[in-house]
C-alpha cells in the first residue's frame, strides 16, 4: 500500500486474469525470496517506484481464477525514490483518491484493504 497523501497507488492489469481491473501493486514471492523483498520488489516492478516498507497492514485469502489459492500480504510503504511508470505486467499506474478509485476493483482482498484504509483516512 503505497500513498501519497490520502491517494493510494493502484495499477492497471496488463494481463489475465482480470485484465483491465486495478489492483494495488502485488504479485508473486520467488522461492528464494523473502516475502519484504517481494513486496518491495512487486512495487518496483509494477511502477517504476522504488519504496521502503512501514509496515504490516493485513493479510488476506482468496481466489486467483479460475481456482488457484492465495494468501496476500499488505505491508505499507513509503517512496524512497525511482519515477512513477506501468511496467511488467501493469497497463497503467497512477495514485487515485480513496473516494474516487477507477473500477473495477479486481480482488475482493484488494476490495477490503481498500475499505479498510478508507475508514482509517476518514476517521
Amino acid at each position: 500500500i503505497l500513498r501519497r497523501g490520502e491517494r493510494v497507488c493502484l495499477v492497471e492489469r496488463k494481463y489475465p486474469p482480470k485484465q483491465g481491473q486495478w489492483t494495488l501493486p502485488t504479485g508473486f514471492m520467488e522461492w528464494d525470496e523473502d516475502i519484504e523483498e517481494t513486496a518491495v520488489r512487486e512495487v518496483r516492478e509494477e511502477t517504476g517506484l522504488v519504496v521502503r516498507l512501514t509496515g504490516l497492514f493485513a493479510v488476506h485469502n482468496g481466489i486467483l481464477p479460475p481456482d488457484t489459492p492465495v494468501v496476500v500480504v499488505f505491508y505499507t510503504a513509503e517512496e524512497t525514490g525511482g519515477d512513477l511508470q506501468a511496467g511488467d505486467d501493469a497497463a497503467r499506474a497512477d495514485f487515485f483518491a480513496l473516494d474516487a478509485l477507477p473500477g473495477p476493483i479486481a480482488f475482493a482482498a484488494h476490495r477490503k484493504v481498500l475499505r479498510a484504509l478508507g475508514a482509517e483516512i476518514g476517521g
